[in-house]
């Protein structure tokens, strides 16, 4: 008990608890174990320091609202028979302490096919009747691209010559079709994972989980398998996983990139982590090069407008080349009728005003200049 705070130990004393000992933690989190009054082990999760926190990826943070959202999470899915740690009781107070079942692990990680399985099991159980705090009340469509771009601004103070983070409207247009509703845990390593025999045991620590779409732990996924630490096989996990997976999309180049910017400004903004931070960065520009293609895809080719040069030659002679009639829409508001070329075979096209000239105007998509000039002319009823 010698490396356990005062306020911890009279914690464990109040409960009878013994041989109180340090077994882990985090950022924000630091875990003790200790033995019951029954013989039985117990954990004890506190925070590192005071009640709120901020580092560089999540500022302000209540840890304990993060405690009383692990409680929440982790009765809900015991009560379904999800392997996690047990709660047994939520200490709210001088420090404020969750009490959990001691799961044991056998040191021998956890089989990769069986994981992709559970992830799956854990995708299609009913989420929890209450919102994750690392939602902050939003749906994870809207939260996503916003805190990408407030980790890029972030990243933005420990690197030079970063890219822009993606435009938020863009992304948020592109998850907002994405399915939603299911939980995610998104933290998914082998820190996290007490396993015996292959077995996951118990799923630990969900501060960072969502209410969002299956694909979002999958995409965080492929990018922790990189590094070797965290004990993946991204293939087998897949294999494992038995349902579609949409690899080649935006949207999961989207929560791709939530995961590589997040491990970018962690590894650059901790100093023990710093050797990580350049290949995190690399990481991070691959990633943001990739979803640009995705995106560029998405949106199509672009059509290349005309010119005036080459309207003339298209209409050359005053008359508009021979095109199947198009529903004409509705008139247009007068604008500046300025003259936008001084073509005569365009003026002379102009002129008379005809219906033919003016569908076939639309129809060509000509360029913003141009149409304006057509635009002036009201669409013949």
């Amino acid at each position: 008990m010698v490396d356990a705070p005062a306020s911890m130990r009279t914690l464990a004393a109040d409960r009878r608890f013994t041989r109180l000992r340090p077994a882990g933690g985090g950022v924000e989190f630091q875990v003790f174990e200790a033995t019951a009054p029954d013989g039985s082990k117990v954990v004890l999760r506190t925070p590192v320091g005071g009640r709120f926190v901020s580092t560089p990826n999540d500022r302000h943070v209540d840890t304990r609202s993060l405690l009383r959202w692990e409680y929440a999470v982790t009765g809900h899915l015991d009560r379904l028979g999800f392997p996690v740690a047990t709660p047994r009781e939520l200490v709210l107070g001088q420090p404020d302490v969750l009490v959990s079942d001691f799961v044991t692990d056998d040191g021998h990680g956890a089989d990769q096919v069986a994981l992709g399985a559970l992830l799956l099991r854990l995708h299609h159980s009913p989420p929890p009747p209450v919102p994750p705090v690392a939602a902050h009340g939003l749906p994870a469509a809207y939260l996503l691209p916003r805190r990408i771009a407030d980790r890029f601004a972030g990243l933005a103070t420990f690197v030079a010559a970063l890219p822009a983070a993606p435009p938020v409207e863009r992304l948020t247009a592109v998850l907002a079709s994405r399915p939603a509703g299911r939980i995610v845990h998104l933290d998914v390593r082998a820190p996290n994972l007490r396993c015996t025999g292959g077995a996951v045991r118990g799923l630990l620590d969900w501060s960072n989980a969502l209410i969002g779409d299956p694909a979002m732990e999958l995409g965080r996924l492929a990018e922790y398998a990189l590094l070797p630490e965290n004990g993946f096989d991204y293939e087998a996990v897949l294999a494992g996983y038995r349902e579609p997976v949409p690899v080649d999309s935006a949207a999961f180049w989207i929560y791709r990139l939530d995961a590589a910017v997040m491990l970018a400004l962690l590894f650059n903004s901790e100093p023990s982590l710093a050797e990580l931070g350049p290949r995190a960065v690399d990481r991070l520009r691959e990633v943001h090069l990739r979803l640009s293609r995705e995106l560029s895809r998405r949106a199509g080719p672009q059509r290349r407008p005309l010119s005036c040069a080459r309207l003339d030659s298209s209409f050359e002679g005053g008359r508009a080349p021979r095109r199947r009639p198009l529903r004409c829409p509705s008139p247009q508001p007068q604008v500046d009728q300025r003259p936008v070329c001084s073509s005569d075979g365009l003026a002379s096209w102009l002129q008379p005003r005809s219906t033919a000239a003016w569908t076939g105007a639309r129809k060509r998509g000509i360029s913003a200049a141009v149409q304006q000039g057509v635009d002036a002319f009201p669409a013949p009823r």
